[in-house]
């Protein structure tokens, strides 16, 4: 099975606004991705955005108890020096679009991590980026609309 590695884009959509707002929904769509993915990896960039509020801190300790070895904070690091490379006022990348990038393009050398990786966000400029390095992606949009089949709206 493969790994998302999420941009902080799906994480306040699916992680932060569904949870509080269906929490039945918010169950049933991190069941469908615990079914398809063998984990999330969460870039520490990423973590530190999503994290801007107490609330929110809470709520990513939370997903990670309850759902032990799921969620997880991505193990490979990046330097600034190599998210520099992908950010520039045209190209529309933030830190944590261009940390999750890299550490997906990264994982996919080491053997420790045999699995596939797919760069997961809803950032048309970021998962263009992702594809033009050779990552797979997962566009919000296209979760969005197999979970509607499943009757959940997000």
């Amino acid at each position: 099975m493969e790994i998302l590695i999420a941009d902080n884009d799906v994480l306040v959509e699916i992680f932060d606004q569904l949870y509080h707002a269906n929490r039945e929904d918010f169950q049933r769509v991190v069941n469908i991705l615990r079914a398809r993915y063998n984990r999330i990896w969460i870039p520490r960039t990423v973590i530190r955005e999503f994290s801007i509020t107490p609330k929110r801190t809470r709520l990513f300790s939370r997903l990670r108890r309850d759902f032990p070895g799921f969620f997880e904070e991505c193990p490979v690091r990046v330097s600034t020096g190599e998210m520099d490379l992908l950010m520039s006022a045209r190209s529309g990348i933030h830190e944590g679009e261009a940390d999750g990038i890299h550490q997906a393009k990264k994982a996919e050398t080491l053997r420790r991590y045999p699995q596939g990786f797919i760069f997961f966000s809803r950032d048309k400029s970021a998962l263009k980026r992702a594809e033009e390095f050779g990552i797979d992606i997962l566009d919000f949009e296209s979760l969005r609309a197999s979970v509607r089949e499943a009757g959940i709206i997000l």
